[in-house]
């Protein structure tokens, strides 16, 4: 009797286990029922907001904006390129120009004078040695423009009031090509007599040449007459020699 009843109660067990495996196996299925339900809902969500007409148009704006900001960027950094070697050119022309000027019509000697003031004072670029390696070596080319210059006759002193006018005259009538009697007293070098920078520039170490006064820049710039050469130099010489 006691056996029966054992072998019931076992069966009783084993039938509880089953049905609590069940269960078990029942809840887990609906739990990845449910997870699937809830991630397809949120594809189709994240599906609906990608295609509405709202988030289509702020994709839209943020990528012309980024274009826009782009393309000036690339535009701004061409046109910075574009006038940076526009003015690259403008400076190699300018400097080619200063030279051309320093040389022509020149002797060897006053050509390696013009160009070696030139590139003391930074007017011109050397910054591989280049020029100051051919002054060294004396090799400067004295060019010719095709026109010979024309040989002046000296001031005369009678014309200038002393030999010492005459002769700062007689500088400046060589350096710009002009006969005495266009030097008159108040004449201005560049309304009057037409002088160009380059000339005007060059005047105060001709006027030295000729009279060992020596004239710095700074003072040059402020002489614009042939009266201004004609006092300043008359006032650094001694008497006996004017």
């Amino acid at each position: 009797m006691s056996d029966v009843q054992n072998s019931t109660n076992e069966n009783s067990r084993k039938a509880g286990f089953e049905s609590n495996d069940s269960n078990l196996k029942l809840l887990e299925l609906q739990l990845k029922v449910d997870e699937f339900k809830h991630k397809k809902e949120m594809d189709e969500r994240a599906s609906r907001a990608s295609s509405s007409p709202l988030t289509t148009a702020v994709i839209g704006g943020v990528i012309a904006v980024l274009a826009t900001v782009i393309g000036g960027v690339f535009n701004s950094i061409v046109e910075q390129q574009r006038a940076s070697k526009e003015l690259e050119l403008k400076q190699r022309d300018a400097q080619l120009q200063l030279i051309l000027r320093a040389t022509q019509d020149r002797t060897k000697r006053e050509s390696a004078e013009n160009l070696h003031f030139f590139v003391e004072v930074g007017l011109l670029e050397d910054r591989d040695g280049k020029i100051r390696a051919q002054l060294a070596k004396s090799s400067v080319p004295a060019i010719s423009s095709g026109a010979e210059r024309r040989v002046l006759r000296p001031c005369e002193a009678k014309a200038f009031g002393s030999a010492l006018r005459a002769k700062i005259a007689t500088a400046i009538s060589q350096h710009l090509d002009l006969e005495c009697k266009r030097l008159l007293t108040k004449a201005r070098l560049s309304e009057d007599l037409k002088a160009d920078d380059l000339e005007v520039f060059e005047l105060p170490w001709r006027v030295s040449d000729a009279t060992g006064v020596d004239i710095p820049q700074s003072d040059a710039d402020k002489m614009k007459t042939i009266e201004d050469y004609f006092i300043y130099v008359e006032k650094r010489v001694p008497v006996s020699t004017k």
